[in-house]
This record gives C-alpha cells, structure tokens and sequence, in this order.
C-alpha cells in the first residue's frame, strides 16, 4: 500500500474519530461518548415529549398516536438512564426543565400497555419512572423533592392499574426497583440542610436567618416529613400488591392474610406499635390499606394523600 493511502486512510479514521468524540456522525447523535452527563440527556428527552396528551381513557388509537409521537424523547430516556445522571448543582427547578411531559408520556404508555395486554410495556413504563425518581431525588432540596412527589403521582396511578396483568418475572423486576428506590430515600433532615445551603447561596446569609428566626424552615421540614412518610408508605403497598400478585401467579389465589407474604415488608409506617398494614381478602380480591398520618384504622375509607396530609380522618387505600 502506497504512503500516501495510507495517509489519506489515517486522515478519514482522524476525522470519523473527532466526530464520534464530538457525537455527530452523518448528522445523528452519538450517545456513548464517555463522560456524557445523562441528566442533560433526560432534559432534553423531557423538552422533546408531547406537550398534549390524552386522556387515560382516551382510544386506543390516540395513546397509540401519542405514544408514537414520543417515541424519540421515551429513546433518549432510555440512553440517559443508562448513563451516569448528575443532576446540576443548582437543582432541577433552578435549571428550569420541566419534567412532568416525559413523566405524562411514561405514565401513558403503560397505560396504552394495559390497554392492549401488554404487560412487558407497562413493567418497562414503571421501571423507566422508578429510575428517574431514583436519580432526580439524589442530592435533592425541598424543590427537586416535590420533582420526585409528582413522578411518584404518575408511577402509583400506573401500576395501580397494571399490577393485576403483570407476569411473575416482571412483579420481581419491579420489586427490586421498589426496594432500590426506597433504599435511597433522603431524610427531611437532609434535604432542608441542602435546602439551607441553597438558599445561602441564592438568597445570602441575611434571609436565611431571618427564615429561621420566624420558624419557617421548621415547619416546612415537619410538613415535607408527613408527605415523605406518606409516599414512602404508597411505594411500600405497591410492593406488597407486586409480592400479593406473584403469590396469585403460584398458588391460583391471593393470600388469606400478609403472613404470606415474606419478600417485601408489610408493616404499615403509620401504624403505632410496628402493626402490619390493613388486608382484607374478599372472593378472589382484596382490600389493601394503611391507618395514615392520623394512626386511626378507619375501615379502609379512602382519603387522597393531599386530604390525609390536610389533616382529614381517613386511610391510605391502594
């Protein structure tokens, strides 16, 4: 081979290398190139998700049309989550995305799975949710926490509706994100000393004082412990729905009572005394609760979270 092919060959190998590196190759973005940052990757997967959608019962053919439609930002989820996300240090809402369309499209195409008994969309939905709130809640402040509530929103109401198609396989996939999920859970504690350190830093040392001389902070750290614990307890029954649905999957019939169920914990967090939550079993079904913040067992009457937090007699029903 002449010298001056094989220079021409070491000029083209230069140049398709610069453009990996630069993630440009023929036009189409390279999303492998080391050191990518996956948050901006999720930032852009929500900034490309539908601003309109359905409702969830919507036709078939419109989830489908909008599914498609966000079919390339629900792509780039998917690499951003398989990169390492470092969520910038003035926090979500300071960095101003929007997070809820991409959350919306999730939510909505486990629904169009239900919809068309496709249980592997609806697990992959949930799974894709789980992630997010795991990585968008790491190192959060009180703001960037109420980013993880909204998320929570949207993977409760999914697979409320998906758990009773689910395979065996994909309830133990999901388990794992549950308990993987929880195992990061930040402490209200923690999250208001960032929210401290933030707000000195945006605000000076002058408003930090004066919100912690009117009492400010304290109560919204005790407020923000109420909605942690109550989320926290939403994403416990939903794993013992998953371990109550597998235990259907083996046996033919749901469980007589939680004793059955060992994968996953069933103490209610608001129950005084370590009390299990609330399960009553009725021809095939099941009524599956916790006491709430108010630790009073009011037969299962069903309260919204916002209704609990307010104060309102009632329980968690799931």
């Amino acid at each position: 081979m002449s010298g001056k092919r094989l220079r021409t060959l070491a000029v083209v190998a230069a140049v398709a290398c610069t453009a990996l590196l630069l993630g440009t190759v023929a036009g189409i973005r390279v999303f492998s190139r080391p050191g990518e940052n996956g948050y901006d990757l999720l930032a852009e997967a929500a900034n490309k998700s539908p601003r309109e959608a359905p409702q969830p019962s919507a036709s078939i053919a419109e989830l489908k049309d909008y599914v498609q439609r966000g079919a390339a930002a629900v792509e780039l989820c998917e690499t951003a989550l398989a990169s390492r996300i470092t969520v910038p240090p003035s926090g979500i809402t300071a960095a101003g995305t929007d997070f809820r369309p991409l959350f919306r499209l999730l939510r909505l195409r486990g629904t169009l799975g239900k919809r068309l008994d496709d249980p592997k969309l609806i697990a992959d939905s949930a799974l894709k949710l789980y992630q997010m709130g795991s990585s968008l809640s790491v190192g959060s402040d009180v703001a960037d926490r109420d980013v993880g509530f909204v998320c929570d929103v949207y993977i409760v109401s999914l697979l409320e509706e998906g758990i009773p198609v689910l395979t065996d396989d994909l309830c133990s996939r999901l388990i794992d994100a549950v308990g993987a999920y929880l195992s990061g859970w930040q402490s209200a504690k923690e999250i208001y000393e960032r929210t401290v350190e933030n707000d000195r830093r945006r605000a000076g040392d002058k408003d930090v004082e004066a919100r912690q001389q009117s009492g400010s902070y304290e109560k919204g750290r005790a407020h923000l412990e109420r909605q942690l614990k109550l989320h926290f307890t939403l994403h416990r029954m939903l794993a013992v729905k998953l371990a109550i649905r597998r235990h259907e999957l083996s046996t033919g019939r749901v469980p007589e009572t939680l004793e059955a169920i060992t994968e996953v914990s069933v103490l209610d967090p608001f129950a005084p005394e370590g009390r299990a939550l609330r399960y009553r079993p009725s021809e095939g079904s099941y009524l599956l609760y916790s006491v709430g913040p108010d630790g009073q067992d009011d037969g299962g009457k069903r309260k919204f979270p916002h209704e609990l937090l307010a104060g309102q007699p009632g329980d968690l029903v799931l």
